[in-house]
């Protein structure tokens, strides 16, 4: 009893002090809708822009990097910065889509996430390439062998695995949790849901127009998560900071 007693007493005494709380939820909720969409607008623009032919072998796209340093130099320094909102288009999607579609979002988004973690992970032939085009230290064919033993090693392979399956069916899996939530118009959630496997066509057809459409899609969706959240209230975004 005296135990309730004090403690009713000490949150309304006058004297009690309460240290003041910043609530920064409002900067969380535009900082997460604005880098939504950076890494599929990026991947967008640079695949469509890729100098090679990814049909070609191993040396011809080696060669083709190697004469088109410039691509490889604007590739990695814009890569460095988009690295940073990798995860931000589907932490996106996952807050707006949760609570009308938990099941759905959950699964979506741990393939989603790893998937979208994955493609940055690595990049160390770009480097290689980079820098036997503009350098001149490193002997091309040693150079070619170093990023061909790279590319083709099991931890390469395992890190392409996760990519692809997991932005792929991840994307489709969060488009179906945006329909079924219905945070977004039905065609949004359904153009995200249909992104990946467009952009699986276009790779495996070469069709480098339809590549953009199916990167484009990935981020307009995210784009339209991330106009949910620019909209939202920062009381429906998170729950208020706790007084200390």
């Amino acid at each position: 009893m005296a135990g309730r007693t004090l403690g009713g007493l000490s949150k309304s005494h006058p004297g009690h002090a309460v240290s003041p709380v910043h609530d920064t939820r409002s900067i969380w909720r535009v900082l997460l809708a604005l880098a939504a969409p950076v890494t599929p607008v990026f991947v967008a623009v640079f695949r469509f822009l890729l100098p090679y032919d990814e049909a070609g072998s191993p040396r011809e796209i080696f060669n083709d990097l190697l004469a088109n340093p410039g691509f490889e130099n604007a590739a990695t320094w814009t890569e460095t910065f988009v690295a940073m909102t990798a995860v931000a288009g589907v932490v996106a999607v996952a807050w707006v889509s949760r609570r009308g579609a938990p099941v759905l979002t959950a699964v979506g988004t741990v393939l989603a996430f790893a998937g979208f973690t994955a493609l940055f992970v690595g990049g160390s032939t770009d480097v290689i390439t980079y820098v036997t085009a503009t350098e001149g230290g490193l002997d091309r064919e040693t150079a070619f062998q170093l990023a061909w033993g790279l590319e083709s090693s099991a931890q390469a392979a395992v890190t392409g695995i996760i990519f692809v399956l997991g932005h792929l069916i991840g994307c489709v899996i969060l488009g179906l949790a945006m329909w079924r939530a219905r945070v977004v118009p039905a065609w949004l959630a359904l153009g995200l849901a249909v992104s990946q496997p467009i952009h699986l066509v276009a790779v495996m057809t070469g069709n480098r127009p339809l590549d953009l459409v199916g990167w484009g899609l990935t981020a307009v969706g995210f784009g339209a998560a991330s106009w949910v959240l620019l909209r939202m209230r920062d009381d429906d975004f998170d729950l208020r900071p706790v007084p200390r």
